[in-house]
């Protein structure tokens, strides 16, 4: 089964999607490719992709939607920060902190560029990455802090080394994690089975 997704989406949600799945069809096989979410749309049409599963996709009738659940986008911060401790952080606030974003080609950054450009902030990134997990490791190094959402650093919260906080004041980033097929073709069994299997763990692990 060929598998596109966005980053984001890979380490909380595909992961263990696949971990699970693996243990009851051992036999079935995976190529999984990271991709924008353009070009896992792109995939499904042109039938490189069997299943895409999608963040900041733009709205097309060329895939067909199995699943979709809202996310948040949060500020991380390693759990031992100053402001870790805090119910919400503004706007404001964020920008006076050393911030790690995604390189401006992605959408989440430049959902959050124009957050700020709303609110007449300057913001000023110490890094900008392509990379989900240059982002995570600048956190856990303490080097500085980013916005993900919080399912994108899920274990790291889980074993202690992150906190995720909310913005405060603004109505924030939010996004639809979206499982997507192509309308006019037929699965096969190890695809529409995984699907199912994907659409099921969505509904069971992230909030609407």
């Amino acid at each position: 089964v060929t598998i596109y997704a966005n980053g984001a989406a890979v380490s909380s949600l595909l992961a263990p999607v696949l971990a699970q799945f693996s243990r009851t069809y051992p036999k079935l096989r995976f190529e999984v490719r990271i991709t924008s979410a353009r070009q896992a749309i792109d995939a499904l049409v042109s039938a490189q992709a069997d299943i895409a599963i999608t963040l900041f996709a733009p709205k097309t009738a060329e895939v067909k939607i199995r699943a979709r659940r809202e996310i948040a986008y949060d500020v991380i911060l390693p759990a031992g920060h100053a402001l870790a401790g805090k119910d919400g952080i503004s706007l404001a606030d964020l920008a006076t902190l050393p911030l790690a974003l995604p390189e401006k080609n992605f959408a989440a950054r430049q959902a959050f560029d124009a957050l700020f450009g709303e609110a007449g902030i300057s913001c000023e990134p110490v890094v900008t990455a392509s990379s989900l997990e240059i982002l995570k490791e600048l956190v856990l190094d303490e080097t500085a802090v980013t916005v993900l959402p919080a399912m994108a650093v899920k274990r790291e919260i889980k074993s202690g080394q992150m906190v995720a906080i909310p913005l405060v004041g603004t109505k924030g980033v939010r996004t639809y994690v979206e499982l997507c097929v192509a309308p006019d073709r037929e699965l096969s069994f190890a695809a529409s089975t995984l699907a199912d299997f994907i659409e099921h763990f969505m509904q069971q692990s992230i909030s609407k």
